[in-house]
């Protein structure tokens, strides 16, 4: 797949991080070039530490240029999309009162300040992070007209149609044994399955069989 010339493609990860494949975090820069799409998707932050290490999960997370990320309950990935989404200077006002009192018995003054400043602030504080509700998400997208963005994805154009479970297969009866029937349908199985793949490979065209049979 990673190699040029080849068809798009993608590879998806889910719950990536139960899974250690040396080399991954260098296949989403590697893989680009060659139309491969890396999508991976983990729990948190710190399984990636845990499988790859830190340094590592570093490296991985740079390579993915889209990132989505969820409610999360480590504070340290609250953090680090805290300081992913970065900061900026917001204008802050403050209002101070005081109050002076009179000389030889007189009423006093009250009097207020009004000060304006330039604070620098976090965009998406940590808090934030951790209180995202289902389905809300913060990230980074690149090739668009803004880099960060914080939505809810809806479901409404989900579809209303429901698929109806299958019953749960049982082997054998009060007359057959289990243990036999059980062998028959796994067989059975193995069969078809291997037909299916004789009749999908059928269907490609095989670009290494010139280049096979010359060098016989």
């Amino acid at each position: 797949m990673n190699q040029q010339h080849k068809h798009r493609s993608y590879v998806l990860l889910d719950e990536g991080a139960t899974v250690y494949v040396p080399g991954l975090e260098l296949l989403p820069a590697t893989a680009r070039s060659n139309q491969v799409v890396t999508i991976y998707m983990t729990q948190d932050l710190a399984q990636m530490t845990d499988a790859y290490g830190p340094e590592k999960m570093k490296v991985m997370v740079s390579n993915l240029n889209n990132q989505f990320f969820g409610k999360v309950n480590s504070l340290d990935t609250a953090k680090f999309i805290s300081e992913l989404v970065g900061r900026e200077d917001k204008l802050i006002h403050s209002t101070s009162a005081g109050k002076s009192q009179g000389g030889g018995g007189g009423r006093g003054s009250h009097s207020s300040n009004l000060s304006t400043s330039y604070q620098e602030r976090s965009l998406v504080r940590v808090q934030d992070a951790i209180g995202l509700q289902q389905g809300e998400f913060i990230g980074q997208t690149v090739e668009t007209e803004r880099t960060f963005f914080q939505g809810v994805i809806s479901r409404a154009d989900a579809t209303q149609e429901r698929f109806p479970l299958h019953p749960v297969a049982t082997f054998g009866t009060g007359e057959e044994d289990g243990g036999a029937a059980l062998s028959a349908v796994v067989q059975e199985n193995y069969r078809r399955v291997q037909q299916q793949i004789k009749e999908t490979v059928a269907l490609q065209v095989n670009t290494l069989a010139g280049g096979l049979e010359g060098d016989r």
